[in-house]
């Protein structure tokens, strides 16, 4: 009887001792997803960052990185802007260093005043954006935060 006392109890303690370990286990992971994700999101807000520098744009007042790095705000110069504006050709140095899709940049190129605003996405990434002769093209870029 005794014995059967002493293994239950052992077996007891031998339950409690994996049933932490599996605590300690799931715990971990919870960790190394956190890391995970804070990694991808710090990756994810530097992504306008980088595409405005590699354009020598980090400076310009046309281009405005915010939102901790998880929106860009562009604006083009027009014929009426006289303060000034980014070329198109800045804008779309950016544009194509985010790798936005041909199809996007023919329907940034083919937007017209009456046409509003208009939006398109690509791997996470978003782009607003209006145009008008006298306002030029102005338009807001977005990253999806990391999940």
């Amino acid at each position: 009887m005794i014995g059967l006392v002493v293994g239950a109890g052992g077996m007891a303690a031998i339950g409690a001792g994996q049933d932490a370990a599996q605590e300690r286990e799931v715990a971990a992971e919870a960790r190394a997803d956190q890391v995970s994700a804070a990694t991808a999101q710090a990756a994810r807000a530097e992504t306008l960052t980088k595409a405005v520098g590699l354009c020598g744009q980090a400076e310009s007042t046309w281009f405005v990185v915010a939102d901790e790095g998880l929106s860009l705000t562009f604006d083009n110069k027009g014929k009426e802007d006289y303060l000034g504006g980014a070329d198109f050709q800045d804008i779309e140095c950016v544009l194509d260093v985010l790798e936005v899709p041909a199809a996007v940049l023919s329907h940034m190129g083919q937007t017209t005043s009456m046409d509003g605003r208009q939006e398109e996405s690509w791997d996470g990434i978003t782009v607003a954006w209006s145009y008008h002769p006298d306002r030029g093209m102005d338009g807001v870029v977005t990253v999806e935060e990391a999940e």
